[in-house]
């Protein structure tokens, strides 16, 4: 389910990442839709890397623990 839960993330981040250029290469791009979408992909950029660190601890006790067995 961690595998899932990242992948979407990673999604989210790649659309929102494509939104932003789409918005900042119009002729007359919107400055507070750019901020919002900057602030929504640096909000999953954090989920995303709190979600990877907590995939990483839970490999890592679990290598842990067969290795002890």
């Amino acid at each position: 389910m961690q595998n899932g839960h990242l992948s979407a993330l990673e999604n989210k981040h790649a659309k929102l990442e494509s939104q932003i250029a789409y918005e900042a290469n119009r002729p007359s791009p919107d400055d507070v839709r750019l901020h919002a979408l900057k602030k929504q992909k640096l909000a999953v950029k954090d989920e995303l890397s709190s979600a990877q660190s907590h995939s990483v601890q839970a490999h890592s006790v679990q290598a842990h623990s067969v290795q002890a067995n």
